[in-house]
């Protein structure tokens, strides 16, 4: 019903919504990186595509013609198949027009004045004074432009169900209502003193508003993101001399009761071996190898190991994982600890709301955090030290709400530079990223680059 109803009401969304907002970006990540799970999911995109679209005029059935709701899907249908070359074509012009109004906006708003700002860089206050009355200015465009584009492309879908359904059909040549143009006159009038007058605001407290440099931990994902080969003591070392604030690791534990430090449910990815590390004795771990991306083969690290490496050296985010993931498994790590004396050196963290709050009720003196990528629930009551948000849900509202319980938040996993600026510029107080040495660059301000763009991808992460 999603699909075939809700969908139709917003043609423009369709497919950017589905790829971008409905699926968490780590598992987005995970169906990227393998060929067979892109072409499959990218089938499902357009088939979902297009049970939306031969549904695009339901609810004009429902609403024009009093058919039932399931009467008007079926007419949608067969006004589809009956008409598609007139409805593709309606819509193409449609959404052409509207592209180019698109392109237009942003080389007048955006680009031309990014080219005109390093003339003027020099003059510091006047290049900041520009840049925040340009991100002003594009942000109304965008909201306008949304605005009427929705409207626009309502009435441009009415328009073809009447030519589909009305015998002798002619359009009546639209005209401006004068309200609307000295309303819209009125809009952008008062848009542009408001760009003015928050402009030469910002550009007086630019640095301060917009620091160059952040306080935000940088948490290396899966020992040392791409630095090196995952969750590997190697991986461990090149989180260390990069300078990374802690390394997040993923334990599971094997057919004879140790534990090793391994991501995936199966060995084939890495190591390609079909089997699992719960099948498998520590023995034979020991024997297969993982690949490095340079090509040199690496052993798959014990728990014991990557805890004498980090010793005193880095902070670490210990995942409980797999189907061995459980108290006792907590219980063995937490052990561990004691005897290295590292329980002040250890998050213990994990996508299981029961496990981790068991874990902070029965081990309150060791920190713990609850990786959420599912927004249910009343996440700032449960018993953890800190919340993980998948990207997608690290909303300022949210981040504020969890602060506010007294929980610290972290954001994963931030991969783009739009992501890590969008965050480094929050109130999150760690990034767990597989892009360590840009994230750190961007932390420590020695990312190079130009005020405009700093502040294009905090306002338009997706440029």
């Amino acid at each position: 019903m999603y699909f075939a109803v809700i969908i139709p009401l917003n043609t423009a969304m369709i497919g950017l919504h589905l790829t971008k907002h409905a699926v968490p970006q780590f598992i987005y990540s995970v169906i990227r990186s393998n060929h067979v799970y892109m072409l499959a999911y990218v089938i499902l995109v357009l088939l979902l595509d297009f049970v939306g679209i031969i549904h695009i005029f339901t609810f004009h059935g429902v609403l024009f013609d009093n058919y039932s709701l399931a009467t008007s899907m079926h007419e949608s249908r067969s006004l589809f198949f009956k008409n598609w070359k007139n409805v593709i074509l309606s819509y193409l012009k449609f959404f052409g027009m509207f592209l180019l109004i698109l392109v237009l906006g942003v080389v007048s708003i955006i680009v031309i004045p990014y080219y005109v700002s390093h003339w003027i860089m020099q003059a510091k206050f006047w290049y900041h004074y520009l840049i925040i009355m340009v991100v002003i200015m594009g942000l109304i465009f965008i909201f306008l432009f949304t605005m009427i584009f929705i409207q626009a492309q309502a009435m441009c879908i009415t328009r073809v169900y009447d030519e589909c359904t009305l015998a002798g059909y002619q359009e009546e040549k639209f005209t401006t209502p004068v309200l609307f143009q000295k309303s819209f006159r009125f809009v952008i009038t008062i848009s542009l003193l408001v760009s003015l007058v928050l402009g030469y605001i910002g550009a007086r407290i630019f640095d301060d508003l917009f620091p160059k440099e952040y306080a935000t931990e940088v948490i290396a994902h899966r020992g040392g993101g791409d630095l090196s080969t995952e969750n590997t003591v190697e991986s461990i070392r090149a989180a260390i001399e990069a300078g990374a604030s802690a390394s997040e690791i993923d334990v599971q534990r094997t057919a004879d009761g140790h534990y090793v430090i391994f991501h995936d449910n199966t060995l084939k990815r890495l190591c390609n071996d079909p089997r699992t590390i719960q099948e498998l004795t520590l023995e034979e771990i020991k024997k297969l190898r993982i690949t490095a991306p340079d090509g040199h083969q690496v052993r798959i690290a014990t728990l014991e190991e990557i805890l004498n490496t980090a010793k005193d050296e880095i902070k670490l985010y210990i995942e409980l994982k797999g189907k061995s993931a459980g108290m006792q498994m907590a219980n063995d790590v937490y052990q561990m600890l004691v005897e290295r004396d590292m329980v002040n050196q250890v998050r213990i963290i994990s996508l299981n709301a029961n496990l981790i709050s068991q874990v902070e009720r029965t081990y309150p003196d060791v920190e713990t955090e609850y990786l959420c990528f599912i927004a249910y629930g009343e996440i700032e009551t449960m018993e953890v030290d800190a919340v993980g948000l998948e990207e997608e849900l690290a909303t300022t509202q949210r981040i504020d709400n969890l602060h506010e319980a007294g929980k610290k938040v972290d954001v994963w996993t931030a991969n783009s530079i739009g992501s890590i600026i969008r965050f480094m510029v929050s109130d999150v107080d760690g990034i767990i990223t597989d892009s360590v040495q840009l994230a750190l660059n961007i932390r420590d301000g020695k990312s190079d680059l130009p005020d405009f763009t700093r502040l294009l991808r905090i306002f338009f992460p997706q440029l």
